[in-house]
């Protein structure tokens, strides 16, 4: 009966916060906000997102090798995709404490590890661009955020070897898979 008091009790207080939380969001008189310079108002859109998240492989580390022929097979490449292909991101992120604000921009070359590399943003553009483009009206959005340098283990790594694997587990080796 104690189990069941409290679990009442948490739901009550979950539908006390909740609730009006939920009802604010169904407000039919609300309107999306102008451009903070008394504009005209944003105008709301859909846009599917893709997320790019990992180590060095995700932050692009490919070196940008005759640029002049690629740019010259795909001009977009040079200063940015059209608005249908859109990107925000952060390839230099090797830092646990790094704190970016990204403004939505086209892809290109230079996108990676530094401006002299490339990442996966570039391929994924090509071929989503054959979905995402004028003819259908449909935008995608790219967001990549990285972290080069990390390991695989916690920070606390277990130092006692697995006796089934002789392994050490980490973060990449659960128990679940032994």
């Amino acid at each position: 009966m104690k189990k069941f008091t409290w679990r009442l009790l948490a739901l009550l207080l979950a539908m006390l916060f909740v609730m009006p939380m939920l009802a604010a969001c169904n407000d039919p008189d609300d309107q999306p906000p102008d451009d903070g310079g008394g504009g005209e108002p944003t105008v709301e859109k859909e846009i599917d997102i893709y997320f790019i998240a990992g180590q060095s492989n995700a932050a692009g580390t490919t070196k940008i090798e005759n640029a002049d022929t690629i740019y010259a097979d795909y001009p977009e490449l040079k200063n940015g995709t059209d608005p249908y292909i859109l990107y925000a991101g952060n390839s230099a992120g090797n830092s646990p404490n790094n704190t970016v604000t990204y403004n939505w921009g086209g892809v290109k070359m230079g996108l990676g590890s530094n401006a002299n590399n490339f990442g996966p943003e570039v391929g994924m553009a090509k071929e989503l661009s054959k979905y995402y483009n004028a003819e259908t009206g449909k935008v995608a959005g790219i967001i990549k955020y990285t972290h080069g340098g990390t390991g695989l283990c916690n920070t606390e790594v277990n130092t006692e070897p697995d006796e089934k694997t002789g392994l050490l587990p980490g973060n990449w080796s659960p128990p679940l898979i032994r």
